[in-house]
């Protein structure tokens, strides 16, 4: 039998919380804003979008890895696909599983393709060393540990939450397990897209960020008190190694670029947390049938206000819907 046109994308939304030197992040009340928009039933998102989950995660590389690893290998189908039965309620992530190796490749970027690269970071306030916690299970063989390097960090944000009481070596968090045995249902078409918002204070535009690295340099501890240096998050494939969105970020770039968006495609989103999160969720989404990942860098609401951003989030959501949709349409037409 023929597959199904799918009726809808799904999103996963996440923003972060508070970290060393910023206080108020903007991805925090974007997220929180989003969710009262799902909880009160406004139909601000147009046809073709479903968001599943919203999430505002903690800074720091276990909370990143530990939220990923709890999300469901599948979503429900949409609501409006099933006009018989009652909707599934929008919950807060369920459990997932490792990300397939990268095989060392670079991202073969377009010829002509308008980026910017994100500038480094100021440097944030270092909040005091905190003791990591304890690994979520045994580790991969150990990774790179090699002196600090100079390199651009665009952090992310955190939760708010008490530190493990004991002290323990440095070590990188186990990537995301497959908690799951179930097969995809080869005729559930549903998109499913893994968005993620993050604060950049140096930022004078929005950044559809392109790429993230097999590199863990933290300029600053992460909210557990974890800071890596020259570390890969998959041992042994290089600290070149890179991955990204296989969505099409300049027709994206160009809608809200019409739309009056100040937006860029950049091809570096930094070596903290924001790298960390962005990396791992291609990883996952190269593992999962019709998922998609995408990071997006915001500024503070000093440069475009929380109105403004509210509407730029709209409007990518609205826009990587209608781009998957149309494609899919396209593709089985041909």
């Amino acid at each position: 039998p023929m597959a199904l046109e799918a009726s809808a994308v799904t999103f996963v939304v996440t923003g972060f919380s508070k970290f060393s030197g910023v206080e108020d992040n903007p991805t925090e009340r974007l997220v929180e804003w989003l969710q009262q928009q799902v909880d009160t039933g406004v139909s601000a998102f147009g046809p073709g979008v479903e968001i599943h989950s919203t999430s505002i995660l903690r800074v720091a590389a276990e909370d990143v890895d530990s939220y990923l690893s709890s999300l469901p290998q599948h979503f429900p189908v949409p609501r409006h696909s099933r006009p018989q039965q009652h909707p599934q309620p929008l919950s807060h992530q369920q459990q997932a599983p490792k990300p397939p190796p990268c095989g060392g490749q670079q991202l073969a970027l377009p010829t002509h393709v308008d980026i910017q690269e994100a500038n480094p970071w100021p440097e944030p306030v270092a909040a005091p060393l905190i003791p990591p916690a304890h690994p979520l299970q045994p580790l991969p063989a150990p990774l790179l540990s090699t002196p600090p390097a100079a390199a651009a960090d665009a952090p992310a944000a955190s939760v708010r939450q008490s530190p493990a009481p004991t002290q323990q070596p440095q070590q990188p968090p186990p990537p995301p397990q497959n908690h799951h045995n179930h097969h995809r249902n080869p005729h559930q078409q549903e998109p499913v897209v893994l968005l993620q918002l993050g604060v950049a204070y140096n930022a004078s535009e929005y950044r559809l960020e392109s790429r993230a690295y097999n590199c863990a340099t933290f300029r600053v501890p992460d909210e557990r008190g974890w800071q890596p240096q020259q570390q890969e998050l998959d041992p042994g494939l290089g600290l070149g190694c890179c991955v990204g969105s296989n969505l099409p970020l300049m027709t994206l770039k160009e809608r809200l670029a019409a739309a009056g968006h100040p937006v860029v495609v950049s091809e570096d989103a930094g070596r903290f947390v924001c790298n960390w999160t962005y990396y791992r969720a291609c990883r996952l989404a190269e593992e999962r049938r019709g998922w998609q990942a995408l990071f997006v860098h915001v500024p503070p609401f000093e440069v475009f206000g929380e109105q403004a951003q509210r509407r730029f989030l709209l409007d990518v959501i609205r826009g990587i819907a209608e781009e998957l949709l149309t494609q899919q349409q396209g593709q089985l037409a041909g």
